[in-house]
């Protein structure tokens, strides 16, 4: 699919809808575009603003745009800002060097070790290769001045019963990576937060939301942005299709946030 396609099909689709629910929204979305240059593959950034807020959401994986949908909406009321990756409209994103393709998660790129272990193939035998993805990564950083922010706020989906906060629990997949785990049998365990802040547990389970608590100390190093340890980190993780799920917790996280 055409890098052009899929930014002005499926996201002139989702501001096409918000334009029409206009008895409800105050904020006018603007975008703004950067290129970068994966070997011979054009990766872009767009940022999606609306003044009213600084909150910053990113959006990592293009093929999960229940998130962005979700963000969109809350942005076009309450302001603020959306990251988002555009490339093929898939999760991986694929790049050609030296007559060579490699493919890589581009939640798994923000450390050495988790750059190493996400491109395909082989890519501790790569070196240029995990130098090329590095650079695109501290390049996003850079751009975006993540260092400086004062909280990450990131923008996933999930597949239902596939990967849940029950995943954190003891006896689950990623236990060891959680320090605590609040779950509201309420709630869909597939619409939880992942945090590394210990406020930013107490007050989402104190909403009676589903949280894990990321444990810091000991947690895997697997490349994303929540093991970069320096700054408060929120993932608000919803599976396809909870576009309304989604933005109630976006809608906590802005109030949480100020």
């Amino acid at each position: 699919m055409r890098l052009e396609a899929v930014r002005y099909g499926l996201f002139a689709l989702l501001l096409g809808s918000l334009t029409l629910s206009a008895g409800c929204v105050r904020h006018t979305i603007t975008s703004a575009a950067h290129s970068y240059q994966l070997g011979d593959t054009l990766i872009e950034s767009v940022l999606y603003r609306a003044q009213g807020s600084d909150l910053l959401m990113f959006n990592l994986h293009e093929n999960e745009s229940t998130s962005v949908e979700a963000a969109l909406h809350l942005i076009r009321r309450r302001g603020g800002q959306v990251l988002a990756l555009h490339h093929t409209g898939e999760r991986q994103i694929k790049f050609l060097l030296s007559g060579r393709w490699f493919s890589f998660d581009p939640n798994r790129i923000f450390t050495d070790s988790g750059a190493v272990a996400t491109i395909s193939p082989n890519g501790a035998e790569k070196p240029d290769a995990i130098t090329v993805v590095r650079d695109f990564a501290r390049e996003i950083v850079s751009t975006y001045s993540l260092d400086s922010s004062s909280v990450i706020v990131t923008l996933h989906n999930n597949t239902d019963q596939e990967y849940s906060v029950e995943s954190y629990l003891p006896g689950g997949q990623y236990a060891l990576d959680a320090r605590k785990v609040f779950v509201n049998r309420r709630r869909d365990p597939d619409d939880f937060f992942f945090v590394t802040d210990a406020t930013f547990f107490t007050r989402l389970s104190r909403a009676g939301f589903n949280v894990v608590l990321q444990n810091n100390r000991f947690v895997t190093d697997d490349g994303s942005l929540a093991a970069r340890h320096d700054i408060p980190y929120i993932n608000v993780e919803a599976q396809h299709g909870h576009s309304k799920a989604q933005e109630k917790m976006l809608k906590a996280i802005a109030k949480l946030l100020g």
